[in-house]
């Protein structure tokens, strides 16, 4: 790893008949060398230039191996706040709210919604908790349900696009020992809506996560290795290489 302000080397191999490749290699090593120092000021000066110019491809694991993230193949899904109740004197009932961002990394729009039913934890002492009593399911927030027949399609997303839902659970009666990680599981199912307006599930994620406690977290980086926060991440040479692309581009328009 190369500390912020250090020079990049990049080995330049010399062959005949050459000579534009090995100006290509020379001006990139000079990308590189500058680009740490000047991506803080494009991305305050000229943000949508910033963000075209450190585009990188995507990922293999679009999670980017961030905790508390699951990769679902057309989706991921990031937690990225857990609160959970305080359980002062008088307090009868433990409910933990668990905030998820959804990102589709597919290249086709889709449509996810909560299996009823499906939401449930354990905490660090083995004590149970679910999405309410049995057989009435208003636990998710944000997001459609599927419920016997009956299916909500109102949580659709465009490739790359992200939203957010909330999942609540709860422990009734909560008696000490009181826990404070939670392994969480819950089924988000992926809907096809057919000729003639036919709704159907077309395939049943079985999300899991552990250890989740209570706090805010950064999400993982989009395809453009942008993360939620706006850090830039992805190789530098292939940064560089997109910045030099955008440069000759602009050359060759004048």
């Amino acid at each position: 790893m190369t500390a912020p302000g250090s020079p990049v080397r990049c080995p330049i191999h010399r062959t005949a008949g050459s000579r534009s490749t090995l100006t290509r290699q020379l001006l990139l090593a000079g990308a590189v060398t500058a680009l740490a120092g000047m991506s803080p000021l494009l991305s305050a000066a000229q943000p949508a230039a910033a963000a075209a110019a450190l585009s990188v491809a995507s990922a293999k694991d679009p999670c980017a191996g961030v905790p508390r993230c699951y990769n679902a193949g057309a989706f991921i899904a990031e937690v990225v706040q857990v609160s959970a109740s305080a359980m002062t004197a008088g307090a009868r009932n433990q409910n933990v709210a668990i905030n998820m961002r959804f990102r589709n990394t597919s290249d086709r729009p889709i449509i996810l919604a909560y299996q009823s039913g499906s939401s449930a934890a354990l905490d660090n002492f083995g004590n149970a908790f679910s999405y309410g009593r049995p057989g009435h399911d208003a636990s998710v927030k944000g997001m459609g349900m599927v419920a016997g027949r009956s299916v909500d399609t109102q949580f659709a997303l465009a490739p790359g696009q992200s939203r957010s839902a909330t999942f609540d659970i709860i422990r009734f009666n909560a008696r000490p020992p009181i826990g404070d990680a939670w392994n969480y599981n819950l089924v988000i199912e992926e809907i096809e809506i057919l000729p003639g307006q036919v709704v159907r599930s077309a395939r049943q994620n079985s999300l899991s996560f552990s250890s989740l406690r209570a706090g805010s977290f950064t999400a993982a980086a989009s395809a453009d290795g942008i993360a939620a926060d706006g850090t830039q991440t992805g190789d530098p040479i292939e940064v560089a290489n997109k910045v030099f692309d955008l440069f000759n581009r602009a050359k060759n328009k004048k």
